[in-house]
């Protein structure tokens, strides 16, 4: 995997080659879409709350980062 280089990803370190990352973004933009809605529907179902934690919100930037949408 020449031109590598390591991200920072939350706590931990992973070597990405940033041209697979590029070809996975679309399949990783769905995911979590997917991924937050399916929560937020399950918080809301169960009356758990969380809609607003740390993880939801940085999750809708990243959604909205990804589709060139403001915060």
């Amino acid at each position: 995997m020449s031109g590598t280089k390591p991200i920072s990803i939350m706590s931990g370190r992973y070597t990405v080659d940033p041209e697979d990352l590029r070809c996975a973004s679309v399949d990783l933009l769905e995911a979590l879409e997917l991924l937050h809605d399916n929560l937020a529907e399950y918080q809301r179902i169960n009356n758990m709350g969380g809609y607003d934690n740390h993880d939801m919100r940085m999750a809708r930037a990243a959604i909205a980062k990804a589709k060139g949408e403001t915060t």
